[in-house]
């Protein structure tokens, strides 16, 4: 991330805005980035991965660093994936384009993968952008 930010940061704001508007929301149980988690059995998770992308720098000196938010919804196989779409739409709704300090959210959206593993299982992506100033 440009000049005067960090990565930690926007990592931060990413993952907190997914704590407080889904997972807590939810109660639902997420693996974050190098983080264990032993998928449940027979309850829904999520896997939240950043996907950093390429920092640029303008010529009125701003520095713009690009990114995805990639969000693996996950359910018990047999259950149809209605359960999986219905927390994907909340997913798309807490990421829906804002900026929320300093992180710029764009149009997310949702797809079915379909079996992965012993799961079902639904991805959202949301790109995001951060624009900061040099010093």
């Amino acid at each position: 991330i440009g000049v005067s930010g960090t990565v930690e940061s926007a990592h931060n704001v990413i993952r907190t805005q997914f704590k407080e508007l889904v997972a807590d929301v939810l109660g639902i149980q997420v693996q974050y980035d190098n983080a264990a988690l032993e998928p449940p059995d027979n309850e829904a998770w999520v896997r939240l991965t950043i996907l950093d992308g390429d920092s640029t720098r303008s010529s009125y000196g701003t520095y713009r660093t690009t990114g995805v938010v990639d969000l693996s919804v996950f359910i018990p196989l047999g259950e149809g994936d209605q359960e999986a779409f219905s927390i994907a739409d909340r997913i798309v709704n807490a990421f829906l384009p804002a900026t929320v300090q300093g992180v710029q959210f764009r149009v997310p959206s949702a797809s079915s993968i379909g079996r992965s593993g012993r799961f079902w299982q639904v991805s959202v992506t949301c790109p995001f952008q951060v624009i900061e100033t040099s010093p």
